[in-house]
């Protein structure tokens, strides 16, 4: 694996401050790293990981291994609970169904098919795809389509698609521009792309660069997540892929800890709330 330095994904300027810098445990990551630095864009504003990691096929199939999806945080992935990561699938599919009515979905970061299920469940033909061997053959098994890879890899072709659903997945992608014209490409004219992304500008992120500063823990689920978005660069980058915002909320993640973490979560959160600092982007935007 290799450590490449890195011109902003955005506006392409080369000029950054590094915010933070974090130690990579064991525990973090099956991919040998030692620590990974958090900088911002002296231009734009856009939070990303520089210098930034280069997987090949085999260490992203280990970065996203079955035991990744055992940690305590990706237990939403991995049952039907009726959640996917944080928002419950039905809110998410009564959102999305006030814009548009059932017809072919893409979830991109499928895992087990725990939303292709909810979709199909609402009259959606529901196809996916998924990094992970392990969580696509499960939801394969489960009756669904779903290719194992990357996006850019799938091969669909143009205007496939009247929905794109990528919740918690953003983050993940060494090129969000690129990501964001490809689901351009097949969704067809008017389609609905759903995009849920951690919030930098939240409560819990502003803390956690505050005390990482200090210990250097990774408190940013690293080094699975390479960017880290805000509002107004996630404008931005709909503005640059032709994608019209239709509805934007802020949700808050759910807890899944016990003990007196859970209780200190729970407080920054309930502050959080009150502060109008949640931790959660959600957006619907249309193909223009």
């Amino acid at each position: 694996m290799e450590l490449l330095t890195i011109a902003c994904n955005l506006c392409g300027s080369k000029e950054y401050k590094q915010l933070t810098r974090c130690r990579i445990e064991d525990i973090d990551s099956a991919v040998n790293i030692d620590d990974l630095s958090i900088v911002q864009c002296g231009n734009c504003g856009l939070v990303y990981v520089n210098p930034q990691p280069s997987y090949s096929r085999q260490e992203l199939k280990g970065l996203y291994s079955e035991e990744y999806f055992k940690a305590p945080y990706m237990q939403f992935y991995s049952n039907d609970s009726g959640t996917q990561s944080n928002e419950s699938f039905k809110s998410r599919l009564a959102w999305i169904g006030r814009y548009t009515n059932p017809g072919k979905l893409l979830d991109i970061g499928c895992a087990g098919g725990g939303f292709l299920k909810a979709a199909k469940e609402q009259g959606w033909e529901a196809v996916g795809v998924e990094v992970s061997e392990s969580a696509s053959k499960q939801a394969r098994d489960r009756g669904f389509e779903v290719i194992t890879g990357q996006l850019k890899d799938a091969g669909f072709k143009d205007s496939s698609f009247d929905l794109v659903s990528a919740g918690d997945i953003f983050e993940h992608i060494c090129d969000p521009k690129s990501f964001l014209e490809e689901i351009n490409r097949i969704l067809k004219k008017g389609g609905l792309l759903y995009l849920a992304v951690p919030d930098f500008d939240g409560l819990y992120y502003r803390l956690a660069l505050i005390v990482s500063k200090l210990n250097k823990k990774n408190y940013f689920v690293l080094p699975q997540h390479l960017y880290f978005f805000t509002k107004k660069t996630l404008e931005k980058y709909f503005l640059k892929t032709d994608f019209k915002i239709l509805d934007r909320r802020s949700s808050q993640s759910t807890i899944i800890d016990k003990g007196l973490k859970a209780f200190a979560l729970r407080v920054l959160f309930f502050l959080a709330v009150l502060a109008g600092k949640r931790d959660r982007i959600l957006l619907l935007a249309e193909k223009r």
